[in-house]
């Protein structure tokens, strides 16, 4: 049997070296760095290191994996891949994982695409120990997973699958976000700037315009695929892209014994109460009934009043104004979960334009939704093609 410990040169953390909010010096990995599964330069740290010869054993290598094993317990084990840009020199800093791949016995894409599976998340979950804010697992623990077997060629024949899919999800999304920018310019015209309020309409407490705001449950689950008729718990993943991804869940590991429970309906306003900080606050419309996927309580299922569209609060919500005052009423510490208290959500304030100029909107926004619904399908058939492959190469 192959063990992680077989195919990497090097598993360590990372130089503790502490951070200062000014960006100078050479930039530090810390866990925010890979939060989105990649190596995001914006989110690295600073210490105002102009020499650096003293943490030259600590410089990332091109094709370097980085791994989360400190951090709440969704999150362990996110993993992405280093690719130097130039003569660029990053530090690897601490409560981030650096897994070198040994070049004769591993592909490091193949091995990142296998850190993303169902699989592998199984195995760190045998492996986590929980505590009160967040969880982690051992290096040495880690080095004794069994890794898959294939040759190198295979290797990368496998990894040029998943490769050729993300291409087309990046160029998916790329259609996406475009229509979303046609979105916010039509908002912008009908309604003003929201963080001025431009248009100088009347300011509503969220109280006033909610009819209802309930909060979910965690059942027990198991990544796997759900059957026809099995109840799964939705994850948070499921409206953090904008919209309903209902094939973000886990399926209950006890399908007789459910207790009543909250499911989402058509027109109900998903709300993610508790996630990263980046993250909370994330919404989403329902369009349809789906009573066989369980609301997590990390989740709102938000009714309306008559007063306000759906489509208008949804934009709102979802206005990089509107989530910075989310991110800052949530509490939470870094690599730890945000969490929003309800009291404070529904004390925000917002415009009320007349409803009949927010129907008017809407329309518009269906509209494009219309151009987006086969986009989203396109998308939809690529992570269902991704999740067979992930199944057929890694079970």
């Amino acid at each position: 049997m192959t063990t992680i410990e077989d195919v990497f040169d090097l598993i360590r953390n990372g130089v503790s070296i502490k951070q200062h909010p000014e960006k100078s010096g050479f930039p530090i990995t810390r866990i925010e760095t890979i939060s989105n599964r990649v190596v995001d330069r914006t989110r690295m740290g600073y210490a105002g290191i102009t020499d650096i010869s003293k943490y030259k054993d600590y410089i990332l290598q091109d094709e370097d994996i980085l791994m989360s094993h400190i951090n709440s317990i969704q999150h362990l084990g996110k993993a992405a891949i280093y690719k130097k840009i130039g003569n660029e020199k990053i530090i690897h800093g601490m409560n981030l994982l650096c897994l070198r791949p040994k070049k004769d016995k591993i592909h490091s894409s193949f091995a990142l695409y296998y850190f993303l599976s169902d699989d592998f998340h199984r195995k760190i979950a045998s492996i986590t120990k929980p505590s009160v804010n967040q969880a982690s697992f051992t290096i040495s623990a880690l080095k004794k997973l069994s890794f898959p077997s294939f040759s190198i060629s295979e290797q990368q024949k496998i990894a040029s699958k998943f490769d050729a899919i993300g291409q087309i999800v990046v160029l998916r999304e790329q259609q996406l976000s475009k229509l979303d920018q046609l979105v916010k310019s039509r908002f912008i015209e009908m309604f003003g700037k929201i963080e001025s309020n431009s248009s100088s309409w009347n300011m509503v407490k969220l109280n006033q315009v909610i009819k209802s705001c309930e909060a979910g449950w965690s059942g027990s689950g198991i990544q796997r695929q759900k059957q026809e008729n099995e109840v799964a718990v939705l994850k948070v993943s499921s409206v953090t892209k904008g919209y309903f991804d209902f094939h973000e869940y886990k399926v209950l590991n006890d399908q007789k014994n459910i207790k009543k429970y909250i499911y989402p309906q058509k027109n109900d306003l998903i709300f993610s109460r508790a996630n990263t900080r980046e993250l909370v606050g994330a919404t989403a419309i329902i369009d349809k009934d789906y009573p066989k996927f369980i609301l997590p309580d990390k989740l709102w299922r938000i009714k309306l009043n008559n007063n306000i569209n759906i489509y208008y609060i949804k934009y709102i919500l979802s206005d990089n104004f509107y989530r910075k005052k989310i991110s800052s009423i949530s509490t939470g510490t870094s690599g730890s979960m945000f969490n929003v208290s309800m009291e404070k959500f529904k004390s925000l304030d917002l415009p009320l334009p007349p409803l009949p100029l927010q129907e008017q909107f809407a329309e518009f926004v269906q509209q494009v939704d219309e151009v987006k619904s086969p986009v989203k399908q396109s998308l939809e058939k690529l992570e269902t093609l991704k999740k067979s492959l992930m199944q057929e190469y890694f079970g």
